[in-house]
């Protein structure tokens, strides 16, 4: 038959001794399909204010009490980069852990290290005494952007695509989904209030990642 014929013909193929040109060849082809091991990205900043900004251009965001940090991953290698591109892969390995358990080969994602006790609830003192916390603690990772993909830069696509992507490579991994809350404004701020969070974060639904600039559009 077809198939038999056609399993033959592969197997006879794959008996062929491949020459030293043919092996490289192939080389040079991964290499270049291989995407580019990712670089720090200066992190875009939020503008402070009073009073939350209205409309349906706009999310809102838990602001997490921790550490802002970028988390890198290239293959089986992931890193944690610091605002000012200090490495904190060391510090904290169960972070690190968490961002190796990403489900693509090249990324590099912006997030808050955050301590949380039993209920969800941060603490930033917590996190800074991380090493004599006790079992009711944890260390996690909350991401909120998606800076690179796959080696492609997607700071100059809107933040909801942003978003989208970054959710589903979350899935299945230790990263923590930083979600957009549901509800009005004053609504959502009376909820962030009665759990004792820091804070709210509004962000334009089309904004660019402008790194390394402090911005309107959050």
């Amino acid at each position: 038959t077809m198939e038999q014929i056609s399993d033959t013909h592969e197997r006879r193929v794959a008996m062929r001794p491949q020459s030293n040109k043919s092996r490289q060849s192939e080389t040079k082809r991964a290499k270049r399909s291989s995407p580019p091991a990712p670089r720090f990205i200066k992190p875009m900043k939020a503008t402070a204010v009073t009073e939350l900004p209205k409309g349906d251009e706009w999310i809102y965001e838990v602001k997490w009490d921790g550490y802002r940090a970028l988390g890198l991953k290239h293959g089986q290698n992931a890193r944690l980069l610091s605002l000012k591109d200090k490495d904190l892969t060391s510090d904290f390995p169960g972070v690190t852990e968490a961002v190796r358990s990403i489900r693509t080969d090249t990324a590099t994602i912006d997030g808050e290290i955050v301590a949380i006790d039993s209920k969800g609830c941060p603490s930033f003192q917590a996190l800074q005494n991380r090493a004599s916390i006790g079992k009711e603690w944890q260390v996690v990772y909350y991401a909120f952007d998606l800076l690179n993909f796959e080696g492609e830069d997607w700071t100059k696509k809107p933040l909801r695509e942003r978003k989208e992507k970054l959710r589903e490579i979350l899935e299945e991994s230790d990263v923590r989904y930083n979600a957009n809350l549901s509800g009005s404004p004053e609504a959502i701020l009376r909820t962030i209030k009665s759990a004792g969070l820091e804070g709210i974060v509004a962000k334009k639904r089309d904004s660019l990642y402008r790194a390394g600039t402090r911005v309107t559009t959050w």
